[in-house]
């Protein structure tokens, strides 16, 4: 499918259960473009700017908490996978916790719960909209420098 259709932009969304946090707080989610040499520089900061697009929306509702994802620059991992082999744009987007899960801290209730489905909801429409007017490819990136790195421990 990917080879089939000319994609500009995806975004990779997965959950990361409940427990990173930034700043001490856990987050709403974590972001992260592409990080394997075999991405151009271009292509990553078309990437940066997907995710300026969903960090802005998503940081102005008041409720989103969003770090920055400490993932690896191996081609197997989606982002990286789908950037270096196929020229996509690519952000990955993992979402605090799930509605049900086996082990019971990942579990959240239903008002946070909700939260993180709006904000699924915001990241897609802002996404959409950014793509469609072509204000995706004027986003300012400069937040990626100062976007505070999750743990898990902290």
């Amino acid at each position: 499918m990917l080879s089939a259709y000319d994609i500009d932009y995806a975004i990779d969304l997965h959950h990361q259960g409940t427990r990173s946090r930034v700043d001490g707080d856990l987050v709403s989610g974590s972001i992260l473009y592409p990080t394997t040499p075999d991405v151009s520089p271009e292509l990553v900061e078309r990437s940066k700017q997907l995710g300026a697009v969903v960090y802005r929306n998503v940081d102005r509702t008041g409720w989103g908490h969003i770090g920055r994802y400490d993932g690896g620059s191996a081609n197997t991992i989606g982002r990286n996978g789908m950037a270096a082999q196929y020229g996509i744009a690519t952000l990955l987007f993992e979402m605090r916790g799930m509605s049900d899960h086996e082990y019971a801290p990942y579990v959240l209730g239903q008002k946070s719960n909700g939260y993180l489905i709006h904000q699924s909801v915001v990241t897609m429409q802002a996404t959409i909209a950014a793509v469609a007017d072509g204000s995706v490819g004027e986003a300012d990136t400069s937040f990626w420098d100062t976007l505070p790195r999750q743990c898990d421990t902290c």
